[in-house]
């Protein structure tokens, strides 16, 4: 006898994000993975929705890092051992923000193409205050750095 469960799970087509992370919103289940499995997007590896980044000792205080994602190009900085993921995408013009300069000691990244300047420990714009940038959830991992791009 099957269980009840079963034929209900086969019509969910979509799950609700909880205001645990950065914005509420909808993932699709071909997206997230189901019961724990994971999948392959090319030659990234992605479980439940988080998708797996460089090794932590890649990701340098000097210099953003992008990984690129089925979802959206990700920059990730590090400060003070403290990893924060987003769009690589400036608040001002869309332009990526993964040439621009990362100056360590401050945590504010500039933008190369109009010098838009950010708090990279917020994504606040210090040029724009009404802008920012696109967060996304990141978590250390096994050595990896993990991105879930929504």
């Amino acid at each position: 006898m099957r269980p009840l469960w079963s034929h209900i799970t086969r019509q969910i087509r979509q799950v609700e994000v909880v205001p645990n992370e950065p914005e509420a919103g909808m993932l699709f289940l071909d997206n997230i993975g189901v019961n724990g499995h994971g999948s392959q997007n090319g030659s990234q590896l992605v479980i439940g929705g988080w998708v797996k980044g460089p090794a932590a000792a890649d990701v340098s205080a000097e210099r953003p890092y992008c990984l690129q994602t089925a979802v959206a190009p990700i920059l990730i900085l590090r400060h003070e051992n403290r990893f924060f993921a987003y769009k690589n995408e400036c608040a001002h013009m869309a332009m990526p923000l993964d040439g621009g300069l990362l100056d360590a000691e401050s945590a504010i990244l500039t933008c190369p193409w109009h010098g838009f300047r950010y708090d990279i420990t917020s994504g606040e714009c210090l040029t724009a205050p009404q802008a920012q940038l696109e967060p996304y959830p990141v978590r250390i991992q096994g050595g990896h750095v993990w991105v879930r791009p929504g």
